[in-house]
């Protein structure tokens, strides 16, 4: 059928009952109807039965089929498939501008709907207890939600069901990462299906059950069912040290969350992970006191991270919390011991080893005493978010942040460093011939946005995270594709389309909610 077919079905009341015969044929819908959703499972492909098509690509799915634009006003027309007899099974298609619905040879009744987000008549709405919200941020939030089923994959090599970084049904089909997994499951575990959460576990389970010898959680690897733990995948290459971290928070929100209990000797040798690799400091070091890595920099040497830092404290915190549970009091002790050491250690002044300049954390120190000054925002938002930054500090980085950052606010919310190349042009040899987000001059809005506005509302600013709530939703919905990182003007480059983006408000929301405030703190 041609385009002016969909024509034919918006000026049909009462929808056209179509019989799809062999050789199969298409209906031809217009671009911006690049988004489709039949059912949050997965295909017998091990792909999911919805996507956004912002590239040329292709499904196949079967059952009642919703396709639209998600960008779009909440009242323009949006195309639904309901199979009448018939295989019900369909296949969508784009090349270029064109795309195609094609249906299996059956009864069909093709029907206009009113829209943006799938014909909830037609669908079970799959997610649950969202919070109450304003019509635009609930839509943002479930463009996000559609965005994070449409990346779910089943490895071909173990049947294990894993996140991919982006939605893309081509480029990165076979990433999968610890960082993109924390994001992912902070903003939106809580609101799946048992059976979407049993998917999220499965995942978890794979880099349990794959932890090196010395407890190095993998950092991904899940597809091929083959881990690994280094950059590159070399182990001449740094090794990641924010998995483990990671792994322990999200194993004690499972526990939250779902009264799922932990293996404790999983989580001891995670934990104790961060405790072979501590040095005299009382901070985590790189391995080999020359090599190490963590999720946005990929850095191939360095000692002292200070996110790295950030990321291990809340890891010891959960493993103390995590050994309550098991009745284990001897070894939550020991955690709470060792976190607290680790923050006293990295609040010091970098004059006495440690890593605060008194508006902030640096990024790095080298093993020779280099400092790499650079002023990240997600370490020092989540330091005050995790409660890594002692109470004292807290309103003097806020204060250098608001005052730095309004001087020359982006179009894209939070960049990557506040020092450094975005405001100063100031880049650090250390990324020298190294893909490192624009050596800082990119804008990350999910990883960085995230814990911002958590922070602002942990310390009361809620006008500000309001501010950075409302770019980053339409930045949400005005974006077909969300690309990996943005420049100062708003442009985007890299991997599309990133699926921690299009949960930011989530990820900031659960960040909020997770925050420990135990009293033995």
């Amino acid at each position: 059928m041609k385009l002016e077919t969909w024509e034919k079905i918006k000026t049909a009341s009462a929808g056209l009952e179509w019989i799809a015969e062999d050789p199969v044929q298409s209906i031809q819908l217009p671009p911006e109807l690049y988004c489709f959703y039949s059912s949050d499972d997965l295909g017998s492909d091990g792909f999911p039965q919805n996507g956004s098509l912002w590239e040329d690509g292709s499904y196949e799915g079967r059952g009642c089929c919703s396709v639209f634009d998600v960008t779009a006003a909440p009242d323009s027309p949006a195309l639904l498939a309901v199979p009448v007899s018939g295989k019900a099974e369909w296949k969508i298609i784009r090349e270029g501008d064109r795309i195609s619905f094609l249906p299996a040879p059956g009864v069909w009744r093709l029907s206009v709907y009113r829209g943006n987000e799938p014909d909830w008549r037609h669908h079970e709405f799959p997610f649950r207890d969202l919070p109450e919200a304003e019509p635009l941020t609930r839509h943002a939030w479930i463009r996000g939600l559609l965005d994070f089923l449409s990346g779910t994959r089943r490895s071909p090599a173990n049947g294990v069901v894993f996140q991919s970084p982006q939605t893309s049904s081509t480029k990165g089909y076979s990433g999968d990462g610890i960082p993109d997994t924390f994001f992912q499951f902070t903003a939106v575990y809580r609101f799946l299906s048992e059976k979407r959460k049993s998917f999220f576990r499965s995942q978890l389970d794979w880099l349990g059950n794959h932890m090196r010898f010395d407890g190095c959680i993998p950092w991904g690897g899940c597809r091929q069912d083959m881990p690994y733990y280094h950059i590159w995948k070399r182990s001449d290459c740094g090794m990641f040290f924010d998995g483990n971290g990671l792994w322990l928070e999200m194993t004690r929100l499972l526990y939250r969350f779902d009264r799922i209990m932990p293996d404790p000797e999983k989580v001891i040798r995670a934990a104790d992970f961060y405790l072979h690799y501590m040095t005299e400091s009382g901070l985590v070091a790189a391995e080999s006191k020359m090599k190490g890595c963590e999720w946005a920099d990929l850095l191939r040497n360095g000692w002292h991270s200070s996110l790295i830092n950030v990321i291990a404290y809340r890891g010891l915190d959960a493993a103390a919390d995590l050994m309550e549970i098991c009745h284990q009091h001897e070894l939550a002790d020991r955690y709470l011991r060792a976190a607290a050491r680790l923050k006293k250690a990295l609040n010091r002044p970098l004059a006495e080893n440690g890593l605060f300049t008194g508006t902030g954390f640096v990024d790095w120190r080298d093993v020779d005493g280099g400092i790499h000054p650079h002023w990240r925002i997600d370490t020092n938002m989540l330091a005050i978010v995790w409660n890594v930054i002692e109470n004292d500090k807290i309103e003097p980085v806020v204060k250098y942040f608001l005052e730095k950052y309004f001087r020359n606010e982006p179009s894209v919310p939070a960049p990557y460093l506040l020092d450094g190349a975005w405001y100063d042009g100031v880049h650090d040899d250390m990324l020298e011939g190294i893909r490192t987000f624009g050596c800082g001059s990119a804008s990350m809005p999910g990883r960085m946005c995230g814990p911002l506005i958590a922070a602002m509302r942990k310390t009361g600013r809620n006008d500000i995270a309001d501010h950075f709530l409302d770019k980053i939703v339409k930045l949400i919905l005005h974006e077909p594709a969300l690309w990996e990182y943005y420049d100062p003007s708003g442009k985007g480059t890299g991997a599309r389309s990133y699926i921690e983006h299009a949960l930011t408000p989530l990820y900031a929301l659960g960040l909020s909610e997770n925050i420990n405030t135990d009293k033995r703190r």
